[in-house]
């Protein structure tokens, strides 16, 4: 995969955990617009996780992931997150939903062979 494909992969990942987190949090935070600092913490973490991505090329859906870079905390408030808005993001945002449903459809579970 080519730098330029790799970088709009890794933004749409990051449209994607950005509208799930604003969903999450006008739900559950009562905020109107915007992000509360803690859903925005947790989005920064994402972040930096996506972009430091030991399977850069080949990497697959953080859900889908054998190797669990993320720490336990932020791992359960993502898997939250997620589980919430996945389905929400359907109303919310049904291209960015489809093109989400589509690629974890298709990758396979991520083994690791030691």
């Amino acid at each position: 995969m080519k730098k330029d494909k790799l970088k709009a992969r890794n933004d749409r990942e990051k449209n994607t955990f950005y509208a799930m987190m604003s969903i999450y949090c006008s739900s559950h935070h009562g905020r109107g617009k915007g992000l509360c600092s803690e859903c925005k913490s947790l989005l920064s973490y994402i972040y930096i996780k996506i972009d430091l991505c030991v399977f850069k090329n080949k990497k697959p859906k953080c859900i889908k992931c054998a190797l669990n870079c993320f720490n336990r905390e932020m791992r359960s408030k993502m898997e939250e997150v997620i589980k919430f808005s996945q389905y929400r993001l359907i109303f919310k945002h049904p291209l960015l939903a489809a093109s989400y449903f589509l690629e974890i459809a298709m990758q396979p579970v991520r083994k690791i062979n030691f």
